[in-house]
């Protein structure tokens, strides 16, 4: 069900999620989502190209990221920096869709051990595909200024 190897590091732009609702954001995000490395071939083999927006998703939920097809990433393997804000379309739902491409959305938040408490890492598995031409997507909106309520 879920044939790649997720990554997550440490994005390269970004202090973990700080500065991911600034300037940062115009100098690599692909549409306004976090990127998704994929391999060439396996982009191939699902139809993607770079700069569309693909649905990464696994047990746990899916994201919203922008394609980025390049050949310095094994097959198989796919890669979301860690950082992202959270934007879920439908925050009620049992199983959430993040808009930004929040990487946690898709890993575990199993501790390794009672003593250490760290996340267990190289154990997310996930699926990617292509969005179909009919399949609206909502704009970001987890960086906007909220409603304000009462006067």
């Amino acid at each position: 069900d879920y044939p790649f190897h997720l990554l997550t590091p440490h994005p390269r732009y970004r202090v973990h999620s700080q500065l991911d609702n600034t300037w940062v954001r115009g100098m690599y995000k692909i549409q306004g989502r976090e990127p998704v490395m994929i391999n060439t071939q396996d982009a191939a083999k699902l139809g993607i190209k770079h700069g569309e927006v693909v649905e990464v998703y696994n047990k746990r939920g899916s994201v919203l990221a922008g394609a980025f097809v390049t050949d310095f990433i094994r097959e198989g393997v796919v890669q979301i920096q860690e950082g992202a804000w959270y934007d879920p379309e439908n925050p009620d739902d049992d199983l959430p869709r993040c808009n930004a491409g929040a990487c946690n959305v898709l890993t575990s938040s199993r501790p390794t051990s009672r003593w250490a408490q760290a996340t267990s890492v190289n154990t997310c598995l996930v699926g990617i595909r292509k969005l179909g031409k009919d399949e609206a997507i909502k704009p970001y909106k987890a960086s906007s200024a909220p409603d304000i309520i009462g006067a």
